[in-house]
């Protein structure tokens, strides 16, 4: 695995250091040409920017030349100098770019101004006021003053009488610091001398400076000269330039021309120079931070590679370590599938096949649990009952045989084996059919020397494997003899049931006359008067209770017995039970039963008469349907201070009416056209005897709900006292 680690730390860091690199010194190249241009193109835009700016400053002088020739006090020509100076100096305070103005008459002579050295000088030969004197507003070329020793730009524009005529000449001049400073504000304004630190400057064609920081150099210095060009003129060095650098020494320039205003002889120029230092400063910057960037990769991808190296032998360990847990049979829990795709592939078939396998065995656990722990007896077969592979618990309670000794043997030596096994095989073999398919149906076999009865279903089962021509036989069988017994006993109910109906009807019928014979006979024996008739009447009397203990007999047909058996009654599946047998009659009506029981402790009582209080209620409501509808069995345990059980049976039908309520349970009462009106009356005597309560709710078109409510901690001493009265 060192090896491997190695080998991915030298790979890995070719692979990824030498494409880094190569695209380091591209996106380098890149950023810096497209850096580059930026520069220089904000350069130029912070030139022309300038360069507008000086337009701007200069046309506004012009415009303001022609307000000051236009002034009423300069063109009036019997205005006192005082008047025309305090007017003078007026403009002056307006505008901070004036150093001064003069006032000159038509031969040339100062005859006011706001600076008193000047006044009463001829300025004749000047060749602004020449243009000027002959109408011509003029903005001329910048040179120092031989007054006033300092460099100025004039302005000239001529005073024009009313009848226009030129009377004197106005002469304001432009101070180069102020117009320095103007440019100046305009670069706060833009910020962006903030971003290169250099100095704006304004020169002429010749290259001389017109304004600059340093006001020593204006007239006195030439950028050309400075920068140790060789061209003549400032048009030369920036022919077949345009949008390019001018790169002299350890500066970095660039200069635009500014539109002629005026009657300039040459043009003018505002340049702006920056050091190459922060000029390229930001380049600088960029080398360091790909440097940088460059070394914290390098170090990351070092680091990376020795947990890649991890990441990728780590996962193929841990799957060769499960592979090996789970061929000796250990529990292995599912990997993870966070490794790269071929790993995970393998992983994830991995867990995917061990859950399968898992799957398969706990499906398997699962199916053996449930063969064993069902109340149905399962068996399963060769097709050709030549080997038993299937042999469950119930199997060998029922068979009195181990499976150990059935599994893997043919049906014919489990039958030498066991005698009833034998039997019930006999039976199966009676009822199988020839293609193989036993549906559900009822047999009967000897088991133990008692006759059962067991309800089988006989399935093939499809062969697991393409290749197996062979197929299996399953045995699913079911001890219904209880069923059968209870359904038998249900039977001989209703026939009891029938003959007490019979028995009650002549019993009624002959109650009746015998009552009035008794009282016939008691009168004539009051009447009679001889011993021997007395006798004979005593006889008849004797006779007729005797008849009347009989009909008390025939009335008993009809009534509830205790049979004296006490034992643990599971209401609910006392109830599954009844159901069960009256299900068919449910279908056959196609009434839905729907049933919802809640977990009720054990009661002791008589099991037959509570079974036919819950008989007769489900009957009832299954014939109060006879077009088919619901019945609701529903069970509950309340817990109060005197716990009691509750059963409520509820039926669809149409229900009955209050005076049909008010006389229901009356003896021989009943709403049946072929009725006898004792059922009702019986699952109220034996509600009663519960000491328990039965309530109806009903109405028409709402079906009716018996409510049979018994309490819980007298049901053992209720049935108790109730089977010594009976005994």
């Amino acid at each position: 695995m060192r090896k491997l680690r190695s080998k991915l730390l030298v790979i890995t860091l070719i692979i990824t250091a030498l494409p880094l690199l190569i695209f380091g010194v591209v996106l380098f190249e890149s950023q810096r040409s497209e850096m580059e241009s930026q520069l220089e193109g904000s350069l130029f835009s912070l030139s022309n920017n300038l360069s507008l700016t000086m337009e701007s400053v200069l046309s506004e002088r012009m415009n303001d030349l022609d307000m000051m020739t236009m002034n009423p006090v300069l063109q009036d020509e019997n205005a006192e100098p005082s008047d025309i100076r305090n007017e003078l100096e007026q403009m002056v305070d307006a505008e901070s770019l004036y150093m001064g103005i003069v006032y000159i008459d038509t031969n040339g002579d100062i005859v006011t101004s706001t600076r008193d050295e000047v006044i009463g000088k001829n300025v004749s030969d000047r060749v602004w006021y020449q243009k000027a004197r002959e109408g011509n507003p003029t903005l001329e070329e910048a040179f120092i003053d031989p007054i006033l020793k300092q460099p100025i730009i004039p302005l000239a524009g001529p005073v024009e009488n009313d009848a226009g005529n030129v009377m004197a000449v106005i002469s304001p001049s432009i101070n180069e610091n102020a117009l320095w400073e103007v440019l100046w504000q305009r670069l706060n304004k833009m910020g962006e001398h903030e971003r290169f630190s250099g100095q704006a400057f304004v020169v002429n064609n010749e290259g001389e400076y017109i304004a600059y920081p340093n006001s020593g150099y204006v007239l006195e210095e030439s950028f050309l000269e400075e920068q140790g060009m060789e061209e003549n003129s400032i048009e030369e060095l920036i022919a077949g330039k345009e949008d390019q650098l001018i790169e002299h020494g350890n500066d970095v320039s660039v200069v635009t021309p500014v539109e002629n205003v005026g009657s300039l002889a040459n043009e003018w120029y505002v340049g702006y120079t920056v050091p190459k230092s922060g000029f390229y400063a930001n380049l600088r910057q960029l080398v360091y931070s790909y440097l940088f960037v460059f070394s914290i990769v390098l170090i990351i991808t070092v680091f990376a590679v020795f947990k890649l190296s991890k990441y990728i032998v780590h996962p193929v360990e841990r799957l060769a370590e499960a592979t090996s847990r789970f061929a000796i049979g250990k529990k292995v829990f599912p990997l993870q599938t966070n490794a790269y795709e071929e790993v995970d592939v393998l992983t994830k078939t991995f867990n995917h096949m061990s859950e399968q396998l898992e799957e398969r065995e706990r499906g398997h656990r699962q199916s053996t649990m449930i063969l064993e722990t069902t109340d149905n007896g399962v068996i399963a077969v060769s097709r050709d009952f030549t080997n038993i592979t299937t042999f469950n618990a119930m199997c060998e309670k029922l068979f009195g045989i181990d499976r150990k000794e059935a599994l893997g043997h043919s049906v014919q030596q489990v039958m030498e084996k066991s005698e009833d096994f034998r039997m019930f095989a006999r039976e199966i073999e009676a009822h199988r059919l020839n293609d193989m398919q036993l549906e559900m149906k009822e047999i009967e076999a000897p088991i133990n020397g008692k006759k059962r009865t067991f309800l089988v279903n006989m399935t093939i089962l499809p062969p697991m494997d393409a290749r197996e021509s062979s197929e299996g036989i399953v045995l699913i069988f079911n001890d219904i003899t209880e069923k059968k017994d209870m359904e038998n006993e249900l039977v001989r109910s209703e026939k009891l049931k029938m003959v007490g109906q019979l028995s009650a009807g002549f019993a009624h019928e002959i109650r009746n006359p015998l009552t009035t014979i008794k009282g016939f006979v008691q009168l004539f024996r009051q009447s009679a008067k001889k011993e021997k008739d007395i006798q004979h009447y005593d006889l008849v009397l004797n006779e007729i209770d005797r008849m009347n203990s009989i009909v008390e007999d025939l009335l008993g047909l009809a009534r509830p017995t205790s049979s004296g058996d006490e034992d643990g009654i599971q209401v609910n599946s006392l109830l599954e039970e009844l159901l069960e047998l009256y299900s068919q009659q449910a279908v056959k009506n196609k009434t839905f039963i729907y049933t919802n029981f809640d977990d009720l402790p054990e009661i002791i009582g008589d099991r037959k008469k509570l079974s036919q209080v819950f008989v007769n209620l489900i009957k009832n409501g299954l014939e109060a349907m006879p077009e088919g509808g619901v019945l609701r069995v529903e069970t509950s345990m309340h817990w109060t201070e005197e716990p009691y059980y509750e059963v409520k049976i509820k039926d669809t039908g149409s229900g009955m009416s209050e005076e049909q309520l008010q006389k229901i349970g009356n003896p021989f009462y009943t709403t049946k056209s072929n009725g006898t009106g004792l059922g009702l009356m019986t699952v109220f005597q034996i509600v009663e005897d519960f000491k328990g309560t039965l309530e109806v709710d009903s109405a028409p078109g709402n079906g009716t709900e018996f409510n049979v409510r018994l309490p819980a901690h007298l049901a053992g001493e209720t049935m108790s006292s109730d089977s010594q009265n009976a005994n």
